[in-house]
C-alpha cells in the first residue's frame, strides 16, 4: 500500500469513534461501541455488575485498609466496586490487552477509584 494511502487510512481510524461512556447504576464506564456481543458490555449496560457473586464473596473478606488484587481486570467494573468496599481498600487491577487496558485507566479516572492499573 502506497505512503499516502496508508496515512490517509490512518487519520480516518484515528478519528473514528471505539469506545462510548455509558452511566450506569454501578458508575460510569467507557466501552467499546463494536463489542455487540461481549457479555461483560452487557452486563455493565444493563446496569447490572458481571459476576455480582465475586462482589458478595468480596464484601465477607476484604477489609478496611486492605489490598486486592483484581486479575484480568476488563473494563474495571469489578475493580471500581473492589476499592468501594471498605474504607482504605486500594485495588491493583491487571489487564493486559492494550486497548481494553486504555478503557480500564479511563474507567478508573472517570469514577475516582483508588485503584492503580497495570
Amino acid at each position: 500500500m502506497k505512503a499516502p494511502i496508508k496515512r490517509y487510512i490512518k487519520k480516518v481510524l484515528m478519528n473514528f469513534k471505539i469506545s462510548r461512556k455509558y452511566n450506569t447504576l454501578t458508575g460510569i464506564y467507557y466501552l467499546p461501541v463494536f463489542a455487540w456481543n461481549d457479555i461483560i458490555k452487557k452486563e455493565i449496560c444493563a446496569g447490572k455488575i458481571f459476576q455480582p457473586e465475586v462482589i458478595d464473596l468480596a464484601k465477607q473478606f476484604v477489609e478496611e485498609d486492605s489490598i486486592v488484587l483484581d486479575i484480568g481486570a476488563n473494563y474495571g467494573q469489578l475493580s471500581v466496586l473492589f476499592s468501594e468496599l471498605k474504607k482504605g481498600v486500594t485495588v491493583h487491577a491487571f489487564e493486559a490487552q492494550k486497548f481494553i487496558h486504555k478503557l480500564l485507566v479511563k474507567n478508573i479516572e472517570i469514577n475516582s477509584a483508588n485503584v492503580v492499573p497495570y
